[in-house]
């Protein structure tokens, strides 16, 4: 098949971030001859519908009172870090200082206090969410100033803001006065942001604490390549897969591995982990597998996953050894051609040149990927060490001929943590299939 070449820097640079889909047996076509492995569904419910059981913040403002609903099970860490901040005192007597006119009203920063603090507060990451999206009025949102540099500031949407999404956390929506909300547009809000009126947050308390049992439980695990080859006289392999939950409670699950003869495998380089899953969310984990010529040509590795509410799943992986998988090793500088899937740490599928993967009815749900022609999904041709991110050449350099390897990249061997790209600031997951080395 003709190569196409790609620079990965510029390419993922301008993606869009779409979904996770699972084709109907559960692995890509990547070559392999492998036995199919079968993958659970990873498609929950839409919507959060025990929502109700989230805290409720109320924000008393010179306008009137605005109750929030904050997405505590969904977004934990945001959630808490408003929640404690909220319960110190620190909004109270803020101002919205900011409030564009059809767009939002920004407020919650302390140094728009009377007295305002002397010391600046810790900042917090980003925790995007696939299901939470700035698609209405009513959004509760932190405000930033580049990836992970939240801290206490937020933001109420006066109408859909699509194009922050990914981009700042959603966290809450507003439950109810959204009069207010529109009195505070029609009233406040300018074109350049400057208040017309000034807008009091004159104090924020905790109505609701929420919590309370899961009415819906449910966990799996999927994985866009569960068959990788190994040198028949045995070596390393890894592959990506998600772990998801599929209630609307946060939980956590512990991972473990059943392995055969001759195969030994870790997740992150652990023999069991427990991980926290958010309501509705996924995490995106590597399994890491070495083989010796003492294993099945093809052997079956389980990865199994619990809750602490008692939902089990499991995912069968295949290695196999294979003469296909030839001595030679890529090196950098080497011209490579291959195949890759990317893949962010909740497990969103942001760029492949494998193909759509079971791009069905269920797609709408969780985006798209980004728009290419059917003849565009091909190998690639790339250069380690020249033209591609640093997390990219390290994944490359050792990977043999006709063999695969997968692992998570931090922020700054892939976009840095500051910049313009959507994936700026993001740890990614890449998997990386080598089919020549010329």
């Amino acid at each position: 098949m003709r190569a196409r070449t790609l620079v990965l820097v510029m390419i993922l640079a301008l993606v869009t971030l779409s979904g996770c889909t699972t084709p109907e047996n559960g692995t890509s076509d990547l070559g392999s001859d492998a036995p199919a492995v079968a993958s659970e569904p990873c498609y929950p419910d839409l919507g959060f519908p025990e929502k109700a059981r989230d805290p409720i913040v109320a924000l008393e403002t010179s306008m009137g009172t605005i109750e929030l609903r904050v997405f505590q099970n969904a977004v934990p860490e945001t959630a808490d870090n408003f929640l404690t901040l909220v319960e110190e005192g620190t909004y109270d007597g803020t101002e919205f200082h900011r409030i564009i006119t059809d767009f939002m009203m920004q407020g919650g920063d302390p140094r728009t206090k009377e007295d305002p603090p002397e010391e600046r507060l810790p900042t917090i990451d980003d925790e995007f969410h696939h299901l939470l999206r700035h698609d209405a009025k009513g959004i509760l949102s932190m405000a930033n100033a580049g990836p992970n540099t939240g801290t206490s500031q937020f933001f109420i949407t006066f109408g859909p803001t699509p194009h922050l999404d990914d981009r700042h956390t959603v966290f809450g929506e507003v439950a109810s006065g959204m009069d207010v909300v529109d009195q505070v547009n029609e009233e406040a809000a300018t074109q350049d942001g400057e208040p017309a009126v000034p807008v009091t947050l004159e104090r924020a308390r905790l109505v609701s604490q929420g919590g309370g049992e899961p009415e819906t439980t449910g966990v799996c695990i999927w994985s866009p390549d569960a068959s990788h080859k190994v040198p028949d006289a045995g070596g390393n392999t890894q592959y990506l897969f998600v772990v998801e939950n599929k209630a609307a409670y946060r939980t956590d699950a512990t991972i473990t591995i059943e392995a055969p003869e001759g195969v030994t495998a870790t997740v992150e380089g652990e023999d069991t982990q427990t991980i926290d899953l958010p309501g509705r969310q996924r995490v995106a984990l590597v399994l890491q597998t070495e083989t010796t010529d003492a294993a099945e040509e093809h052997s079956i590795v389980k990865v199994k996953a619990e809750t602490d509410h008692g939902d089990t799943t499991e995912q069968e992986f295949v290695v196999s050894r294979s003469d296909e998988v030839g001595p030679r090793i890529v090196k950098e500088g080497d011209e490579v051609e291959g195949h890759y899937i990317g893949m962010t740490v909740d497990g969103r599928l942001f760029d492949t040149s494998v193909g759509p993967l079971a791009l069905d009815e269920d797609v709408p749900k969780y985006g798209t990927f980004r728009a290419r022609e059917a003849a565009q999904y091909q190998p690639f041709s790339f250069t380690p060490g020249g033209g591609v991110i640093q997390g990219f050449t390290d994944l490359a350099v050792g990977t043999p001929e006709g063999g695969k390897s997968a692992d998570r990249i931090p922020p700054k061997d892939a976009y840095g943590e500051r910049g313009q790209s959507p994936l700026a600031g993001r740890t990614l997951l890449f998997q990386l299939e080598v089919l020549d080395i010329k």
